[in-house]
């Protein structure tokens, strides 16, 4: 990962949605969505990975798409950051065996986890309407949309459609296994560590497991 992936190494001082420094976290740089909806995130229909790509049948392909910001980077919040990570955040190390309501509850309490009071900011400075998630052991990359419009994708808004997107079924085969979720596929690996830029003008993310 580069270094304009850290909010802090970016010299920018983002703002909230509302025109007022957020204080919903201790990092209180980022800013934070306003919406609060019960439908946070979807899984767009993407086409799964065709059989006859270069990195194999099991690996993501994403055909590159203009991008959604005049921003010169595209900086991702401290808590997704896989490397350099800001030692002022917890760790992520989210379980993806975790059922969604697990993130619902997370932000309805607000409190009694670490990761709580970073939910509802925005996933990354600027922000997007969508990001763009893949991993090398999946054939098929995840839309995260923003539940909150215009708003901007939240930290919410990607554990939810990762988390939506892994208890899909296989139902065509076309990871190796007709019928399995597609959690399976992580095969143990089923820790999100971070978030990897794919490269310095990319706006395509990858997840890293453990």
């Amino acid at each position: 990962m580069t270094r304009h992936d850290t909010g802090a190494s970016t010299g920018y001082s983002p703002r909230s949605t509302s025109g007022h420094p957020t204080l919903s976290s201790p990092y209180a740089t980022f800013p934070t969505s306003r919406t609060t909806r019960n439908n946070h995130a979807s899984l767009s229909p993407t086409p799964p990975l065709s059989s006859r790509s270069p990195l194999g049948s099991r690996y993501s392909r994403c055909i590159p798409l203009p991008s959604q910001t005049r921003a010169p980077h595209v900086d991702l919040h401290p808590l997704l950051q896989c490397h350099p990570r800001d030692m002022a955040v917890p760790p992520l190390n989210w379980d993806l065996s975790r059922p969604r309501f697990a993130v619902e509850r997370l932000l309805r309490r607000r409190s009694g986890h670490t990761l709580g009071p970073y939910l509802r900011e925005l996933a990354t400075n600027p922000a997007l309407p969508s990001m763009t998630l893949i991993h090398p052991r999946l054939a098929w990359p995840i839309t995260v949309h923003s539940s909150g419009g215009d708003e901007g994708v939240t930290v919410a808004d990607v554990l939810l459609a990762i988390s939506d997107a892994l208890r899909e079924k296989d139902h065509d085969g076309w990871g190796g296994i007709r019928g399995v979720e597609k959690l399976q596929y992580l095969e143990g690996k089923r820790t999100l560590v971070g978030l990897t830029k794919r490269g310095p003008d990319s706006e395509v993310w990858e997840m890293n497991t453990e």
